[in-house]
């Protein structure tokens, strides 16, 4: 049943969150299941992937019939979680704890693709985003990620196994976004989404690498599959022996922290803008995406924006 939104607290409506998560996930489950099925029945059994694993062929059994020692089930991705979270700390901070708009002022505004309702958006824009170490809003988006780690395994596939939760998203955080309306964080409606890990939202981590980090490793990774987490740096911040030893630092400290994975574009964002004027100049130029890399003058141009308007760091 629906809740009434003008009427909900916000307890409530991260209950609506979870409940429709896990109505999402199952339909997921009978679609990807029928679809393995139907490939295992035409014979569309991955023999190069099956003689390459583990114990397939000592079961007789391909890769995705459960034959392999380590199966790696489907997965669900979670492209857009970290707007979510933005989204309800900026619903927590307002409607809630504040009480400076109510929730027929932000849903009006979001109807409308904040046509009108500019001062509201960039006050949206200004609530706390997840990526600088600020537990008002970083404590929401960890649990996201562990309701959705919830739901995601209590999915069984069709070899019986759980299904994993994967935070890997390759270019879905544009084709979603295209599918997905204005959101209470600020964004509008047909932008790309935060990528399907424990990235930030492009350019909303504004407080350095360190808080950055720092927000990356509160996420639960001992849950999640891939734990995608991308960030940039402008090719001055690691120049010369000094900012070599920082950078290694940095990557010391994540990791101690906790962190699981770490993928960056050392990159200009003049060059990437240039890239796009004269791809004839840049055929050599590679960047990191969402999971991998590719030549940035073949990703599309949504993409490619995605990857121009992420926070590139001028300093460690």
């Amino acid at each position: 049943m629906k809740i009434d939104l003008n009427k909900a607290s916000y307890e409530e409506i991260v209950g609506e969150y979870k409940r429709v998560c896990e109505l999402i996930v199952r339909r997921e489950e009978e679609y990807m299941n029928a679809i393995m099925l139907v490939h295992n029945d035409i014979g569309l059994v991955h023999p190069f992937m099956t003689v390459l694993l583990d114990d397939c062929i000592e079961k007789g059994r391909h890769a995705y019939e459960g034959g392999c020692r380590y199966n790696d089930p489907a997965y669900v991705i979670s492209t857009g979680l970290v707007n979510v979270g933005n989204s309800l700390a900026a619903i927590k901070k307002y409607v809630f704890d504040e009480k400076s708009m109510t929730m027929d002022e932000m849903k009006e505004a979001i109807k409308n693709n904040f046509e009108g309702y500019e001062l509201l958006r960039k006050k949206l824009q200004e609530a706390p985003k997840y990526g600088n170490d600020d537990d008002y809003v970083d404590q929401i988006v960890v649990e996201m990620y562990d309701i959705w780690s919830e739901v995601s395994q209590k999915v069984i596939n069709w070899v019986g196994k759980p299904w994993r939760p994967s935070t890997l998203s390759v270019t879905t955080q544009v084709l979603h976004g295209k599918a997905c309306g204005a959101s209470p964080d600020g964004r509008l409606a047909g932008d790309f989404l935060a990528d399907g890990a424990i990235s930030a939202f492009p350019g909303t981590d504004v407080n350095g690498p360190t808080s950055l980090i720092k927000s990356a490793t509160k996420v639960h990774a001992d849950k999640l599959q891939s734990t995608l987490f991308n960030m940039k740096f402008n090719p001055s911040a690691i120049e010369g022996d000094i900012g070599a030893q920082k950078f290694i630092k940095l990557n010391d400290t994540y990791f101690n922290l906790g962190g699981y994975q770490v993928q960056y574009n050392i990159v200009d964002r003049n060059m990437l803008i240039d890239a796009q004027k004269h791809p004839e100049n840049y055929s050599d130029l590679m960047v990191r995406v969402a999971g991998f890399t590719a030549r940035f003058i073949d990703l599309g141009p949504d993409v490619q924006r995605q990857v121009i308007e992420r926070t590139e760091y001028e300093g460690l």
